[in-house]
């Protein structure tokens, strides 16, 4: 589960809980129901087996019920338990003495709130579709902030966010996929030969076992059949490096003001030994943040772990096969769920 704050919202996990519950509510469905089908989904995936997961969950769903003027009584009596009998924050004794104090007063601000009067109930309109409008090769420039451009290289200056794809984020939200390279300098590039020389950032890696997932059980043979047609070329740790990333531009109120039209560069030369993933759902997604500096910070940490290999699994050979699933694994597992149950 990633953490980046000791707020409520600030882990993926609680905001999967917080979209999930919204995108529902907001398409119009019952509340009673949206809320039973979470629960169930939550409880099917194994989450409530984990005490870290199963806080969060019930501290998120009230939260985001309560804002939302739905807050159901049980869901209510079960995040003020999380919070009145100190197991919550009982996982957060091993953090820094100012990062437990911080998560403290978070559950003790939320807790005030759940004990407060309901909200009046919010009516939602069908949302609109929205996309921020990005054509593809478009290329935006975010300025590195002061405190973050030693933590890069030290003559880039500037993001440059190169849009490739899209994919739908929401049923009405579509968003961009992009290429996120450094500038070379304080200047932007004036061309498409200038583009190519700035370093590309990589965002992760697939190992090569795994370069056939997702799969569903279903007609995996012949989707095996038809991705080994493409070919794939691991780089010198004997992976296969990936570069897009899927930027959650989800509303015009979330893209920086400060965002820099640098030009098109459609026909800019792709990352090499790039690895593009089968499906969109396994690029990894990244939120901007306050004017961007969410995704800077993220963009700071891709570039350590993958660029510069500080990633420790660089340099253990034997944490790299820990990630490995191998496609005869994974198609005998399929065969023993597919029998019948006796």
């Amino acid at each position: 589960m990633g953490t980046w704050g000791t707020g409520i919202f600030q882990s993926d996990y609680a905001l999967d809980v917080k979209d999930t519950y919204m995108d529902r509510i907001r398409k119009g469905e019952d509340d009673e129901s949206v809320m039973n089908s979470l629960i169930a989904e939550y409880e099917r995936e194994g989450d409530f087996n984990y005490d870290d997961t199963r806080y969060v969950f019930w501290l998120a769903l009230a939260y985001i019920q309560w804002k939302t003027g739905r807050l159901d009584p049980m869901v209510k009596e079960r995040a003020l338990s999380c919070i009145q009998d100190g197991s919550e924050l009982e996982l957060w004794k091993g953090e820094t003495e100012t990062t437990y104090r911080h998560r403290k007063k978070a559950l003790a601000d939320l807790e005030e709130t759940l004990l407060s009067p309901q909200r009046k109930r919010t009516v939602y309109r069908q949302p609109k579709d929205y996309y921020c409008g990005w054509e593809i090769g478009d290329v935006y420039a975010l300025k590195i902030s002061e405190e973050m451009q030693p933590l890069f290289d030290a003559k880039a200056h500037y993001l440059l966010i190169r849009t490739v794809d899209t994919d739908k984020w929401q049923p009405w939200q579509t968003v961009p996929i992009v290429y996120v390279k450094l500038s070379n300098g304080d200047a932007l590039p004036k061309n498409v030969k200038e583009y190519d020389e700035c370093e590309y950032i990589q965002t992760w890696f697939t190992h090569y076992e795994n370069r056939f997932y997702p799969l569903s059980g279903g007609n995996d043979k012949e989707l095996i059949a038809e991705r080994s047609k493409v070919k794939c070329e691991v780089n010198e740790y004997g992976v296969l490096p990936e570069y897009r990333v899927k930027l959650l531009s989800t509303c015009k109120r979330v893209i920086p003001k400060s965002l820099i039209y640098v030009g098109n560069f459609a026909d800019a030369v792709p990352p090499k030994q790039e690895f593009v993933p089968f499906s969109k759902k396994n690029i990894r997604a990244e939120r901007w943040g306050e004017n961007g500096r969410d995704f800077e910070n993220r963009m700071q940490q891709m570039y350590h772990e993958h660029n510069l290999h500080e990633l420790e699994v660089y340099s253990n050979p034997e944490l790299l096969k820990k990630g490995v699933l191998p496609i005869e694994l994974f198609m005998k597992f399929m065969e023993i769920c597919e029998k019948p149950r006796l």
